[in-house]
């Protein structure tokens, strides 16, 4: 029998940045984790998994629409209306005007790996290569040369702010040091310029004019030697000065899953150990809260609606530009226990479980078949007071009704559940 997979996650956590709470939006149930996130403003966005399932949602997270693509996805780009481009693992795209009905559509096979995709418009996509820029205004149907050049250099990451100002980042790794390359246009690739500034190992803006790079000194080296942040205010033309990541014994924490810049001196990073605020010119990690989910993506729009999306499909809604991070003061206790029905129920092949704890103490939740063999150890540990959800995997298993079963000291409750394939 091939091992069940068993994910278990504390919620909901509550997390403090200033004044500013963050909300938890209910996610469609679903086996997939997501892992992209895009808006087009406030309300307009989406969210993908890398094996193609996605949610959509016209109004905030209020309600989603669940589908999926043929796809194993390493990119995304949602221009809002149901208009998104996907960048699959073998760089061909696939598009969609109604966010339903999918066409293909394939790059040139000509330039060597690796490549990096930029969009700047639904119809006009940029293509960096090992020698070059090539792109196209037709919705990659035909493509034209931008950019040439004879050293082979390494495309690493890419952004626009808008139709017209993007940055692109190349290093190359050469015998005795490595060198960067980065780029940037405000007139929608006529002509760029380059930045005077290390590896840019992320790139991003939070509007048409203010952006970020997060670089380090060498190829390998990345966050945890020499590195900083340069900040631009004129799209990309140029850049304030940087310092060198300080740590002073508290690691910055790498990787970096996004940025909210709220002054000359001050960030919130989140990060997956958690949010930290870092201020200063040396950089110096002020707060730190570790406590907090493991975040995988942020995305953040002009008007300050940001969105965490962390591990176990824990997704977070804030407004306002954060300028303190706390840690949750006190997490909500239950008041009694309770074990809650799975969902979805039937399900194929995961379902997700809920239970509720009220004091301290040893637990179990066992899964058995309708003969009462043992099939699954979900939870065989010390718990403390709270609310606990527990994903279980039953590919595996036949179909056919199951139970699961929760101890908590002399509480004792037992469901069923519907495994059908």
């Amino acid at each position: 029998m091939k091992n069940l997979l068993v994910f278990l996650s504390l919620f909901p956590i509550s997390i403090s940045i200033s004044q500013t709470q963050w909300k938890e939006i209910p996610l469609p149930p679903t086996h997939h984790q997501f892992k992209f996130i895009d808006f087009a403003d406030s309300l307009d966005g989406v969210l993908f998994s890398d094996d193609g399932a996605y949610v959509m949602t016209t109004d905030g997270g209020a309600a989603w629409k669940l589908d999926s693509v043929s796809a194993t996805v390493i990119q995304i780009k949602y221009f809002g209306k149901s208009k998104c481009w996907v960048v699959t693992d073998s760089l061909t795209l696939r598009y969609t005007e109604n966010g339903k009905d999918w066409v293909w559509r394939t790059i040139p096979d000509t330039f060597l790996y690796p490549k990096v995709i930029g969009f700047a418009s639904p119809s006009k996509i940029f293509l960096f290569h090992s020698f070059g820029i090539i792109y196209s205004e037709d919705g990659a149907l035909t493509w034209k040369n931008n950019l040439t050049w004879t050293n082979w250099w390494v495309p690493i990451s890419i952004d626009f702010a808008d139709s017209s100002t993007g940055i692109a980042g190349y290093w190359l790794s050469g015998p005795d040091e490595d060198y960067s390359l980065n780029l940037s246009t405000t007139n929608s690739g006529t002509t760029w310029d380059t930045i005077g500034i290390g590896k840019a190992d992320r790139i991003s803006f939070f509007n048409s004019r203010s952006g970020y790079i997060i670089w380090s000194s060498s190829a390998w080296e990345f966050l945890w030697s020499e590195g900083g942040i340069a900040l631009t205010n004129d799209g990309g033309k140029t850049f304030e000065s940087t310092e060198y990541w300080k740590t002073n014994g508290v690691t910055v924490g790498y990787p970096i899953s996004g940025i909210k810049y709220s002054d000359g001196t001050t960030f919130i990073l989140f990060t997956d150990s958690g949010i930290k605020q870092v201020s200063g010119n040396s950089y110096v990690v002020t707060r730190n809260d570790t406590s907090a989910l493991k975040i995988t993506t942020f995305e953040s729009v002009p008007d300050n609606n940001n969105w965490i999306l962390a591990s176990y499909n824990r997704f977070f809604q804030s407004l306002g530009i954060p300028t303190e991070v706390n840690h949750a003061s006190n997490l909500s206790i239950p008041k009694q226990f309770m074990l809650s029905q799975n969902y979805p129920n039937p399900f194929n092949p995961a379902t997700t479980i809920e239970y509720e704890l009220v004091t301290e103490g040893f637990v179990t939740l066992v899964v058995y078949d309708i003969l009462g063999r043992k099939v699954a150890v979900l939870t065989n540990e010390k718990k403390s007071p709270g609310s606990y959800r527990v994903s279980f995997d039953a590919s595996a298993l036949p179909t056919g009704v199951y139970l699961y079963r929760l101890q908590a000291g002399s509480f004792v409750e037992t469901r069923k559940m519907i495994v059908a394939k």
